[in-house]
């Protein structure tokens, strides 16, 4: 039992939390000069205003409640903005706000427009009505007018909350699951390829100073036969030479002999060192001995085939 109290209490309070009618300010009633329309101005602005509240449907603010609102909003331009109009009900702290303004026109017809706008400045409805006087009070016609208005308005059907704006659902494009990154592995380096030295290197360079030694020994040993040949045609007296003449050929010779030796000597030091550079060439291609000798050397060079 006190389950079911407490749950009834509850669903009361949630009823009253949200109002079943639309909360309305009513901005005062607009009223074209007009000689006919000055003298009943006031008039025609109370019978609007207690219409509002009868026939509205809507719960409406209070004379003071609207004053105050008049006051904080500071704008009296209702008929031409409708952002004035949404500060008014922001300020009464209503979801709408009403302006309605009336003229007379020439044919003697009251005509009364009217319509709503919303908090956030949505224009909600307007409507135009008109009645002709014929000799009524013009505050009796307003009456009527008034009604009709609100027939047309029906703003006892307005929403009394603001529809809830729900966004439409973000769609996620799928998500592309990649594999997973590994540590990059170069590839093996190609096989290095072995040069190997079979000794052609020196044993060029072995067979090109041994040639050249050979051939300075030859021309040594030419030359030094020839300072000989030269020297032993001095005629002599004695030891001495015979003639001046003489004396210069055997200094001649002696020195043709000498450079011969001396360039004998080298090449055959050339050749040996050739013959050990050549000798020496893996694998050996040939077996090099020297032997030197009286007067000169004596090489054997022998070659594996």
């Amino acid at each position: 039992m006190k389950t079911r109290v407490l749950m009834m209490c509850l669903a009361s309070t949630v009823a009253a939390a949200q109002p079943s009618q639309p909360s309305l300010v009513a901005a005062p009633l607009e009223v074209e000069p007009n000689p006919s329309l000055n003298k009943v101005e006031l008039g025609l602005r109370n019978m609007y205003f207690t219409m509002v509240e009868l026939d509205s449907g809507a719960i409406v603010t209070s004379k003071r409640e609207t004053e105050t609102a008049l006051t904080e909003t500071k704008r009296q331009d209702f008929r031409d903005s409708d952002e004035a109009l949404a500060q008014l009900a922001q300020k009464a702290k209503t979801l709408y706000a009403l302006h309605a303004w009336c003229d007379l026109t020439t044919g003697k017809q009251l005509m009364l427009h009217g319509r709503v706008v919303r908090d956030d400045g949505k224009a909600m409805k307007s409507a135009v009505v008109q009645l002709p006087l014929k000799g009524e009070k013009p505050d009796k016609v307003m009456k009527k007018l008034t009604k009709e208005l609100m027939d047309q308005l029906k703003l006892g059907e307005l929403p009394a909350q603001k529809e809830v704006v729900v966004a439409p659902p973000i769609e996620t494009p799928p998500v592309e699951v990649k594999p997973p990154v590994t540590d990059y592995v170069p590839p093996p380096p190609p096989p290095q390829v072995e040069l190997k030295d079979e000794g052609a290197g020196q044993r060029s360079a072995g067979q090109g100073l041994f040639a050249t030694g050979l051939a300075i020994g030859a021309v040594g040993g030419i030359v030094a036969g020839i300072g000989g040949a030269v020297g032993g045609s001095v005629n002599k007296n004695g030891k001495q030479a015979a003639s001046l003449a003489d004396a210069n050929s055997a200094s001649t010779g002696r020195t043709m002999a000498t450079a011969g030796f001396v360039g004998a000597g080298v090449g055959v030091a050339a050749a040996i060192v050739g013959a050990i550079i050549w000798g020496t060439a893996k694998p050996p291609p040939v077996k090099v001995s020297a032997m030197p000798t009286a007067g000169g050397a004596y090489v054997q060079v022998g070659a594996e085939f």
